[in-house]
């Protein structure tokens, strides 16, 4: 009788949850948390290949010409839309607050990825969620208001402190409720204190003093909270992303 032969995996499952936690900035303590399972979209699948190709290849780049990029800078993000997650999204729908990841931890084929958000980001009714890679944040703010129904081509703000490129796109008021979205025209450098964009007419009025952001990236995931939470100047917020890997 022939003996029965194991059937070697033959794909690699990924299965992603981020966890929001919300803590009182003066005692620290708890106030609030949300765990949800999470949508891994097309580009961050993507995003996860180029992370592992680096990952196993990147001793070799000097000796092979640097073929590979490096994955970049990775973001968790929040925003304030109920819009389902979809495959094909490549941003959060509305975006309030990004931050840099401050932590990270591999276990067990556990990835494990913290943000931290101080009070003054991320605040606002939060609905959504997610993970950007290559990103970045730039947040200008504006020194002369941008006035409801008049036309604009240059934005005037604070010193630029990093490069941002022709064509990018721009939000105006990020981190509101109210946002407007607007196109470079030429390359802005640090030190520059005006951008210039397409000209545009100005859907609502944002006072000097409101960010203007550059904040590229691709989506890795993201997720709509099964109940909002709202986040305020006295709380500081954690975002923590984990990738389990396993056989498939």
């Amino acid at each position: 009788m022939s003996q029965p032969t194991a059937r070697a995996a033959d794909s690699l499952a990924c299965h992603g949850r981020i966890t929001l936690r919300l803590y009182d900035a003066q005692t620290r303590l708890l106030v609030a948390q949300r765990r949800v399972d999470n949508l891994i979209v097309t580009s961050g699948l993507s995003v996860l290949a180029t992370a592992l190709n680096y990952g196993l290849i990147a001793s070799r780049n000097t000796t092979w010409g640097n073929p590979y990029a490096t994955p970049g800078d990775t973001y968790g993000a929040v925003g304030t839309s109920t819009t389902p997650a979809a495959s094909g999204q490549t941003s959060l729908v509305a975006e309030v607050g990004r931050a840099v990841v401050s932590n990270a931890a591999v276990a067990s084929a556990v990835l494990t990825y913290d943000a931290f958000f101080p009070t003054s980001l991320g605040n606002g009714i939060l609905n959504e969620v997610g993970w950007l890679g290559s990103a970045n944040l730039l947040t200008p703010s504006l020194t002369s208001a941008v006035n409801s129904g008049s036309t604009y081509t240059t934005l005037a703000v604070q010193q630029v402190v990093g490069v941002i490129p022709s064509s990018a796109t721009l939000i105006l008021g990020y981190g509101t409720g109210t946002t407007q979205t607007v196109t470079t025209t030429a390359q802005a450098n640090p030190g520059d204190t005006s951008i210039a964009v397409s000209s545009f007419t100005a859907a609502a009025s944002f006072a000097a003093g409101s960010l203007v952001a550059y904040a590229p990236g691709t989506l890795i995931d993201r997720a709509v909270l099964g109940s909002p939470v709202t986040k305020t100047a006295a709380q500081t917020m954690t975002l923590e992303l984990q990738i389990t890997l396993a056989a498939g």
